[in-house]
């Protein structure tokens, strides 16, 4: 295995461990409340997330890659494109909350419980949004582990807290408010880390830099509203038309999808700068790199969605108990997506 290869392998998993350890928070607590409060209180709070998913694409998607290969190419200049970044990304994100408040709502909302729900755990792409611009920067610096760090104990706090609010009887608004809550605590963590070790924050209002920016962005933010659109819009509507039941069932399934997404989402993240530190003197192996990487995501994604075709009946009642029965013939046909998103 080349030394890039070795590299990209250690950074990948050290970055699946931090997605896991910060996502298997939001798994378990879905799967705690439908044990303790059932399905239709389960059900708002995922339909919570899936706004989250479908708005923190919204706020200036694929910045977050665009700050990894800049401060890769130019290092000396990171502050100025990690403040820059950081502001834009706040202002789209508040400006995009509010929107989503006068929405929600308004006529298009849905019942007084739902809404509180969807209104608070949504609120979380907002500090979400700023926390992933923190963690491209620490890869861009190589120090993948202190995302896996940050991601630990976010996730066990989350955990923690939630899991104590439910066996006590908490309901949904509640663990709700504690996910909230996290989100802005490892906001808290990574900014405090990154300015205080690496680097201080600059703004430039340079019509250049903006301009060329702003073009760079431009394609990577049609990539994730498009890559996003694919895997919420039809939960939304759903719920539209059928009501946050139905989300909780398609959410069911797409907890697993979720989950896998993590492994082509951080290699990507990883492979980024390698790639273009490589661009920039040998093209040729910059390619090389790439090919590579879709081969081995591409016999990845076969495995893992065959495998999850065959054994559904039996993962989902171990997951669910007796709940979301409609589940599995739903989990066999998603789970292939799982292929086609990761090679796109």
């Amino acid at each position: 295995m080349t030394h890039w290869a070795l590299q990209a392998a250690r950074n990948t998993i050290l970055i699946v461990l931090a997605e896991v350890l910060a996502r298997i928070a939001n798994s378990i607590l879905f799967v705690l409340l439908t044990w303790r409060l059932g399905e239709i209180e389960a059900s708002r709070y995922t339909l919570g997330f899936t706004f989250a998913l479908f708005l923190i694409q919204f706020s200036l998607g694929g910045i977050d890659q665009l700050l990894t290969r800049e401060v890769t190419k130019a290092p000396e200049r990171s502050d100025v494109f990690l403040g820059t970044f950081l502001l834009v990304r706040f202002l789209s994100s508040a400006l995009l909350y509010i929107v989503f408040i006068l929405w929600i709502i308004g006529p298009f909302g849905y019942d007084r419980a739902t809404n509180q729900i969807v209104l608070i755990v949504g609120a979380t792409f907002v500090p979400d949004s700023l926390t992933v611009l923190f963690q491209a920067f620490l890869v861009a610096k190589n120090r993948v582990a202190y995302v896996t760090l940050f991601g630990a104990i976010t996730g066990i706090t989350k955990l923690v807290l939630g899991f104590l609010v439910v066996i006590s009887g908490g309901s949904a608004l509640f663990v709700a408010f504690i996910i909230l809550i996290t989100s802005i605590f490892s906001l808290i963590l990574h900014s405090l880390l990154v300015i205080r070790r690496f680097t201080r924050l600059s703004i430039s209002f340079e019509r250049d830099f903006i301009f060329v920016n702003a073009r760079s962005e431009l394609p990577l933010l049609i990539i994730a509203i498009l890559t996003t659109l694919e895997g919420t819009i039809d939960a939304i509507m759903l719920s539209r038309r059928f009501g946050p039941l139905e989300v909780g069932v398609y959410a069911a399934s797409a907890l697993f999808l979720n989950a896998l997404m993590i492994v082509p989402t951080a290699f990507r993240q990883i492979v980024l700068p390698l790639i273009t530190t490589q661009y920039i003197n040998q093209k040729e192996k910059a390619f090389d790199i790439y090919r590579q990487s879709v081969r081995t995501l591409l016999i990845i994604t076969l495995l893992l969605s065959a495998s999850l075709t065959i054994n559904a009946d039996k993962i989902v009642p171990i997951i669910y108990s007796d709940y979301f029965s409609a589940t599995i013939p739903v989990l066999q046909i998603l789970i292939w997506s799982f292929v086609f998103t990761t090679l796109l």
